[in-house]
């Protein structure tokens, strides 16, 4: 078989390489905007490299089998005995030196901004090997000015740009933050970042490293804007897995929790989660967590507060009811408390302990009654609560209508329902002895118990003479 098809195919594929080493450089220096570096790079690939092969596949048609109009085919030294040996095999080599030419023009173009980005001498090599391939044929020729010399030198050079191509592929960067993270904790912050962008520099799609940075600026430099900004665009990286997300804008959240006490900052770093990953267990894990997360800053700061426990609603104690004669000042604080309660529970109806806590500001400090039964009575009804729960809320209704309210009929049936619907937990044992406290009869007024009776001795005369006459002495 003529070896002229493995040649014409190993030309475009060494064309093909160096375009893809170009395209590599290209991209790199235009990182700021990809896409328009993309769109350019396609309309000078077509206009410097596949426009001039398919001229020269052209040109060599019309020389070889188009009318007779004086053409030569290109490349002349690689004319053989045939027109179809003389098209491939001239074709081939000038589309190889088009590529050539084209990488070198290329490459000169981004060198100052490619040497620039030179830091190890690693970088320095495969960037020397973009620049070398193309320049060696020229070299070659201008040397020995020999077509024969071109081609081996030609050779050499893409044998050298293949090398350069795969460079790539086969290296495997080994990063470690070993030293980084010994710096952070030594306190110096500034070292380790720069650690962290020397290793990242190394590996730039590795998400350890840029959460590792995004916390430096958070937790130790207080630049909570530019960790957002560094999470939010690893994020948006293609590469970053989906669980990687979801850990980053996790993670974002907590910083601005606890750090910036920002609840509304970190409602949207979970909702990138729902934005970029729909329909997935990571959104709806997202959507259930910012469904719990502080309305404003004071539910926050509320939340940091240690919780107070609370005795049984029928224990021995009484319930604490409104104070008899509040002050105005406390009385619009109570109120203020209560429209901030009842706005949470717009944004979260199904928040159970913000419903307890306004159904006991409205009986217990404001005195509306009619409105804490509403809310008690709906966290009764609610779906998702356990038996314990509705009979402690039974519990707290019976003895609102014991303590607070004075109506003894009602307390009675609630005390009754609790006893009947809830045995064996400890609100119906203390209804049960509740009732039997108020089935008991009142002791009246006349009813007193008497004192006990008085014992009186008395002693006879006589033995209180005898015991005045003074007895008689002996002497010695």
């Amino acid at each position: 078989m003529d070896p002229f098809a493995p040649a014409f195919a190993g030309s475009l594929a060494l064309a093909w390489i160096v375009a893809q080493a170009v395209r590599r450089d290209w991209i790199e220096v235009h990182e700021q905007d990809r896409a328009a570096a993309s769109r350019e790079l396609t309309l000078w690939t077509a206009r410097g490299l596949v426009g001039p092969m398919v001229g020269v596949a052209v040109w060599n048609v019309l020389a070889l089998a188009g009318p007779p109009w004086g053409l030569e085919p290109l490349a002349p030294q690689a004319v053989g005995t045939g027109r179809v040996w003389s098209f491939f095999m001239g074709t081939a080599a000038s589309c190889y030196l088009t590529a050539m030419t084209w990488t070198v023009v290329s490459e000169a173009w981004l060198l100052p901004v490619v040497s620039g980005r030179i830091r190890r001498r690693r970088d320095f090599w495969q960037n020397a090997a973009v620049l070398g391939g193309p320049v060696l044929p020229l070299v070659g020729f201008l040397a020995y000015r020999s077509w024969w010399a071109l081609m081996v030198a030609v050779l050499a050079g893409g044998l050298w740009l293949a090398v350069r191509a795969a460079l790539p592929l086969v290296h495997r960067p080994q990063i470690s933050y070993s030293r980084a993270i010994a710096k952070m904790k030594s306190g110096d912050y500034a070292v380790a970042e720069q650690e962290v962008l020397l290793q990242l520099d190394e590996k730039q799609d590795d998400f350890a490293g840029w959460m590792m940075l995004a916390e430096l600026y958070a937790r130790n430099f207080g630049q909570l804007a530019e960790a957002d900004r560094t999470v939010r665009e690893l994020c948006l990286d293609p590469q970053t897995k989906p669980v990687e997300v979801s850990s980053a804008c996790n993670r974002l959240a907590n910083w601005h929790l606890d750090l910036g006490s920002d609840p509304a900052a970190a409602r949207r770093a979970l909702q990138e989660i729902v934005r970029i990953l729909p329909g997935t267990p990571f959104a709806r894990s997202a959507e259930a967590r910012i469904r719990q997360l502080p309305i404003d800053v004071a539910e926050l700061e509320e939340r940091r507060q240690p919780r107070s426990i609370r005795l049984p609603a029928l224990g021995d104690a009484p319930v604490q009811g409104m104070a008899p004669k509040a002050g105005h000042a406390e009385v619009s604080a109570r109120r203020a408390e209560a429209k901030n309660l009842r706005a949470r529970l717009e944004a979260r109806p199904e928040d159970l302990a913000t419903r307890l806590r306004l159904a006991r500001l409205l009986a217990e400090k404001l005195g509306d009654m009619e409105g804490a039964l509403v809310h008690l009575r709906s966290l009764r009804e609610a779906a998702d609560v356990t038996a314990a729960q509705r009979a402690e809320w039974l519990a707290l209704e019976a003895a609102w209508a014991l303590k607070l309210r004075r109506d003894e009929p009602a307390a009675r049936r609630l005390l009754g329902q609790l006893a009947m619907e809830h045995p064996g937990t400890p609100q119906a044992i203390a209804a049960r002895r509740q009732l039997e406290l108020l089935d008991r009869p009142e002791e009246s007024a006349d009813d007193t118990p008497k004192p006990p009776p008085r014992i009186v001795v008395r002693v006879s005369e006589a033995w209180t003479a005898s015991a005045a006459t003074p007895r008689p002495t002996t002497s010695a």
